[in-house]
């Protein structure tokens, strides 16, 4: 593995011109760039910006005012932690964006992940699906290949995927947000609104808002308070629109998501300072070898990253459970214990899989206290 430093300032640009491995950048307080590659690096600093091509992978380490250009990325690419805008042409994996500015790509071959963004999102083609999360600016995803789910965009929002979508969308002044998927479509809207919104499903529609609907031709429209912004959605299977907030299943699965992001934050941003000890560890772990230490720690991130999964899954069954027994009430008739058609409603519940046996049980015993 090799290591070189250039002094760049603290705002530079960086160029990468071809990357036939997977690509890292984190930034971190320096005014420096720390490149780490295995074979075929080149990089040339010039008027404190840097060109860089290389043959394998690729970890660098950027200034916080970095800003960062990219041609070609075999594998895949990484973007995290600085201010400068992000651009891409051409990604052969996944590409994931996290707290940097503006970002744009061409072609991404496997899926997108972009949370926290200080300015606009566009990717013009993605082989795989989406997640977006908390972008200030408009958000454009084209010709996407599976599954997308969108919140906390403040811009407007233009995406086609082929998959299933999920979007939270809360539009502002006159912006016009089209979103068609080839699945199923859910939406959540902002009840304070001031919307007007076309809807078009191949299968079942659904509305859960506090609005008649108007039939348009080939659906419906609804409008909210005044109806400045205008948004598109249409989808070939089921639509639901509902106003508010996530429900509690929701909520339950953004926990879990919450945790799995957290726990593989946390892993990754130490990943860097532990590559960085194994690189100068040089003669003493020569015998142990570096690779098969790289093997270990990715395990270690597979096991945790399933440990926050299992997280998720039990979430999602206690709010399910929560929801099932939200209208359920005891009754004992004079106080002397539980009817049987209670039994067999509690029962019941037991079989279909919405209570455990431990709930079972404490539910008939408080009943026949």
């Amino acid at each position: 593995m090799e290591t070189r430093m250039f002094e760049t300032g603290p705002a530079p640009k960086i160029k990468f011109e071809n990357v036939s491995g997977s690509l890292r950048v984190r930034a971190r307080e320096t005014e420096s760039v720390e490149i780490q590659s295995g074979e075929g690096l080149k990089a040339e600093a010039k008027n404190g910006d840097l060109t860089v091509a290389c043959e394998s992978d690729c970890t660098v380490v950027v200034p916080l005012e970095a800003a960062v250009e990219a041609a070609i990325i075999g594998g895949d690419a990484s973007f995290r932690g600085f201010s400068g805008d992000v651009s891409v042409r051409t990604v052969g994996g996944s590409l994931s964006l996290r707290s940097v500015g503006a970002a744009t790509a061409e072609t991404v071959g496997g899926d997108v992940t972009a949370r926290k963004l200080s300015g606009a999102l566009s990717v013009d083609q993605v082989g795989g699906g989406a997640v977006v999360d908390q972008v200030q600016g408009d958000v454009r995803l084209q010709s996407l290949g599976g599954d997308v789910r969108l919140s906390r965009v403040e811009g407007l929002i233009q995406v086609t995927a082929g998959g299933d979508a999920r979007v939270s969308l809360s539009p502002e002044g006159d912006a016009k947000s089209a979103v068609k998927v080839g699945g199923d479509l859910n939406c959540y809207l902002a009840e304070s609104a001031s919307v007007r919104v076309r809807l078009k499903a191949g299968g079942d529609l659904r509305l859960a808002v506090p609005v008649e609907a108007t039939d348009i031709p080939g659906g419906c429209e609804i409008q909210l308070g005044e109806g400045k912004a205008e948004v598109d959605l249409s989808c070939g299977g089921d639509l639901t629109i509902r106003t508010g907030s996530d429900s509690e299943e929701v909520v339950a699965v953004d926990l879990g998501e919450a945790i799995a992001a957290r726990v593989g934050a946390e892993i990754e941003s130490h990943m860097i300072d532990i590559e960085e000890g194994l690189t100068g560890l040089g003669d003493r772990l020569q015998n142990l070898g570096s690779e098969k230490i790289g093997r270990k720690v990715r395990i270690s991130i597979a096991k945790a990253q399933r440990k926050a999964a299992r997280a998720q899954r039990k979430a999602v069954r206690h709010r399910r459970t929560a929801a099932s027994m939200k209208d359920f009430t005891i009754k004992s008739p004079g106080g002397n214990g539980a009817s049987e058609e209670e039994r067999l409603l509690i029962l019941r519940m037991l079989e279909k899989g919405k209570l455990s046996v431990e709930e079972t049980e404490s539910l008939l015993g408080a009943i026949d206290s």
